[in-house]
């Protein structure tokens, strides 16, 4: 009877060793399942973290790219509106001093015409003074002559480096003593210095002309 009891026993042990055994495999296995399923998400998540950072600094590049073209957009736009208003500048200025040195040429009697010489000066080269009035030469009577400027307008024709140039037309009115008015019209082409802002040359090309001129 002790015999088999102790056999039911020994049987009944080596069952739970055996289930004990089975549990803790099966465990086991379930365990490093889990451990492998956790390591693969573990690897997605760092993949998908560092596919974001990827992404971000991708981004971040592309933002840096666009507020540099930004930046060269806004220089050039700032460029160009200083080159606009620097032409319109010098053009303008142009305009001022051919008014007032065909003013100054033009406008004149009997009483003012010695006075037409440094009314001259701050508008006309060295070369041009020399040229209107001769060193030595006695400018103090206009021989009775008047003369008065109506209109003076400005065709620009071209800009080159530091010089402006273009054809002026002048409507004027003349008279000697107390004779009768006589009105004219003549075409000059011109050089304009922006350093000097004086004028370089000036060419009569005569009071007969075509709107080809004027192109």
């Amino acid at each position: 009877m002790k015999i088999k009891n102790w056999f039911v026993f020994s049987s009944i042990v080596l069952v739970l060793v055996g289930l004990g055994g089975y549990w803790f495999v099966h465990e086991q296995k379930a365990l490093s399942q889990e451990q492998t399923s956790l390591k693969q998400q573990k690897q997605a998540f760092n993949e998908q973290k560092s596919d974001q950072k990827q992404v971000i600094s991708e981004l971040r590049s592309s933002i840096q790219k666009l507020e540099k073209e930004k930046s060269v957009l806004q220089e050039s736009n700032e460029v160009l509106k200083n080159n606009d208003a620097s032409e319109k500048g010098n053009l303008q200025q142009f305009n001022e001093i051919v008014g007032k040195a065909f003013h100054a040429l033009f406008d004149y009697d009997p009483n003012t015409f010695s006075e037409r010489k440094q009314a001259c000066e701050p508008y006309l080269s060295k070369d041009l003074m020399d040229q209107y009035f001769k060193e030595g030469k006695y400018y103090g009577d206009s021989n009775g002559v008047s003369s008065e400027l109506e209109a003076c307008t400005l065709y620009t024709k071209s800009v080159q480096s530091n010089e402006l140039k273009g054809l002026v037309v002048v409507e004027y009115q003349n008279k000697i003593g107390n004779s009768s008015w006589n009105k004219a019209m003549n075409v000059f082409q011109v050089t304009y210095d922006l350093s000097s802002k004086k004028l370089m040359a000036i060419q009569n090309l005569g009071s007969s002309f075509n709107g080809s001129l004027l192109e």
